[in-house]
């Protein structure tokens, strides 16, 4: 029974070695994924309100 404990505990510890880097793969991933879609959807709502602001105004001008 304690040679199997061993072993199982020997097991988990390379479980969570080996699992640091998979970890550190998503979160990689997730920022290189998820920051150029807020870049896209900042620089849409600024073209959206910026085409807002230019109708309002030539509204007034015309």
């Amino acid at each position: 029974m304690e040679q199997q404990l061993a072993h199982l505990t020997a097991q988990m510890a390379a479980l969570k070695s080996s699992s640091g880097v998979t970890n550190t793969s998503l979160v990689e991933l997730y920022y290189c994924v998820t920051i150029p879609l807020m870049i896209t959807i900042h620089a849409g709502c600024l073209a959206y309100e910026m085409g807002v602001q230019i109708e309002s105004c030539g509204a007034r001008f015309a």
